[in-house]
């Protein structure tokens, strides 16, 4: 006999909106971080345009790769990251955290791994409401 299962709750507007604008918010400014002042100096084609990275295959096939742990930085009311993720060409790491309650704004942060810095690139609402 199937199993009957309910259908899953519709994800609440706000938290949809707020969805929505991280996203065009993390889009224009990957896209404002991909035009640099000096373009002959960065990679172009394939990498540059998916943010990949490609690398040689390492000497010990055996061994994986050298990680570490980053801590998020705390925002208030900071929920979660919804795969809201991004690599600029400079190599810096760009992510929005949402917020759980109703009038609270996701944040933007960008990571730069060569200072080892995080930058809160501000609430997603404050953002758009900007002139």
């Amino acid at each position: 006999m199937p199993l009957a299962c309910s259908p899953l709750p519709e994800p609440p507007r706000s938290l949809v909106r707020h969805i929505r604008a991280l996203s065009a918010l993390l889009a224009a400014c990957m896209m404002a971080a991909m035009q640099p002042a000096n373009a002959d100096r960065l990679p172009a084609g394939y990498p540059t345009l998916t943010g990949s990275t490609f690398v040689d295959a390492p000497a010990d096939l055996l061994h994986g790769p050298r990680i570490r742990e980053l801590s998020v930085p705390r925002t208030r009311d900071g929920n979660a990251i919804w795969g809201a993720t991004g690599r600029d060409p400079c190599g810096h790491i760009w992510f929005g955290v949402s917020a759980h309650s109703p009038r609270m704004s996701a944040h933007l942060f960008e990571y730069d791994p060569q200072a080892d810095r995080w930058h809160d690139r501000g609430a997603v609402v404050d953002k758009l409401q900007e002139p």
